[in-house]
């Protein structure tokens, strides 16, 4: 008999999936992820009928749960809580500006575009670090422009976002495979938080091109998505995957245990600094010193010219103060959470992009193709 608070329960390519009620549900079994064609993380945003389904990432590794978000405020809350980051936070991003008009198809034109407008805002302010508003603002410009020009806006931002979405993912491919081809056999990637599935990719090109590889991540305090998500992904698929602590990363380096380091970016200048989760910038001041190359997946921003004009988000000193509500650090003291840090170009040895590797100091020159 089903126990009445799961409501429905599904088997789906080795995946036993439960449902415990119209907003959350657990995958309790996870068998073979290799089979995959995306990683979980890689894809971890998606619509269901008029329901927009986000994975939790902080509930990983334990179990895999999904968030069932109505409406553009239940993303937004997911965004803010980090229960979605980096590539999930763009797949939400995106969704959930196609459920708000699929979900306010009712109204008329003009209110539809108000209420988009309003779901672009509040997303675009949930974390500033990451460009979110851009991406939002984008579907409502696309929304608009299709109101001045007679055309129907919900189908007009459904087409949009299919669009982007699809375009994005045929540039990701291009992206793994100028990766692969920095990677020789037998090397040792190093990484820092989370890059949302895109190692994992790395790795599968590596593996086709009959190349043995092994990666080297870094636990990434205060949330530990290297542990809870990188090492995870990576050893699911197959891969073999060191953990060390954060502040043991120019000890490896210094016992050549590295030989080259691979991070994603949130946010890239013109000038080819780039802003990326704390603890990145110490990481290429030490390959620098050890003359490891350091690469980036990034995409520029052209409206940024240098990485002092990219905000970082400070987070609630609680987050290091705590893990998973346990305190682990005495009453009484302060803690500060700088979410992100600004690698200058120098230390950078290049930047992964859909065009190629470009050094950073050129990259501006193909904005137009690589703008994120």
């Amino acid at each position: 008999m089903t126990p009445n608070f799961i409501t429905e329960i599904k088997i789906k390519k080795k995946v036993v999936i439960i449902h415990l009620n119209k907003f959350y549900c657990v995958c309790v079994l996870v068998i073979d992820m290799s089979e995959r064609k995306w990683p979980i993380l890689a894809k971890s945003a998606w619509l269901e009928d008029e329901t927009l389904v986000i994975v939790d990432e902080t509930a990983l590794p334990d179990k895999l749960v999904y968030i069932r978000a109505n409406d553009y405020k239940d993303a937004v809350k997911a965004i803010k809580e980090m229960r979605t980051r980096a590539v999930g936070q763009v797949y939400t991003t995106y969704y959930a500006m196609l459920l708000t008009a699929m979900k306010n198809r009712q109204l008329p034109p003009k209110e539809l575009l108000e209420v988009l407008k309003k779901a672009a805002t509040e997303i675009g302010n949930a974390r500033p670090t990451f460009p979110l508003a851009k991406m939002a603002n984008s579907v409502y410009e696309y929304a608009e422009e299709a109101y001045k020009n007679g055309k129907d806006v919900v189908t007009a931002v459904e087409n949009f976002v299919n669009r982007v979405l699809n375009e994005r993912e045929e540039k990701l491919m291009k992206i793994v495979r100028y990766a692969a081809d920095l990677v020789k056999d037998g090397d040792t990637i190093l990484t820092h938080c989370n890059i949302s599935g895109i190692l994992v990719l790395i790795a599968r090109e590596c593996r086709s091109q009959g190349k043995k590889i092994k990666i080297i991540a870094t636990e990434t305090r205060p949330y530990l998505q290297g542990a809870r998500l990188t090492a995870w992904e990576l050893h699911q698929d197959g891969f073999p995957v060191t953990l060390i602590t954060d502040n043991a990363v120019a000890y490896v380096m210094w016992k050549k245990m590295v030989n080259l380091v691979i991070v994603g970016a949130d946010r890239a200048a013109m000038n080819g600094d780039i802003a990326n989760k704390i603890g990145t910038y110490q990481i290429a001041m030490a390959a620098f010193e050890h003359n490891i190359p350091f690469y980036v997946i990034a995409g520029i921003d052209p409206k940024i010219n240098t990485g002092k004009e990219i905000v970082i988000e400070e987070r609630d000193p609680n987050e290091v103060l705590y893990f998973r509500n346990c305190r682990i650090a005495p009453e009484g003291i302060n803690a500060y959470y700088p979410a992100f840090d600004v690698t200058p170009a120098k230390f950078i040895s290049g930047l992964i992009t859909s065009e190629g590797v470009l050094s950073p100091h050129v990259a501006h020159l193909y904005v137009d193709k690589i703008k994120r």
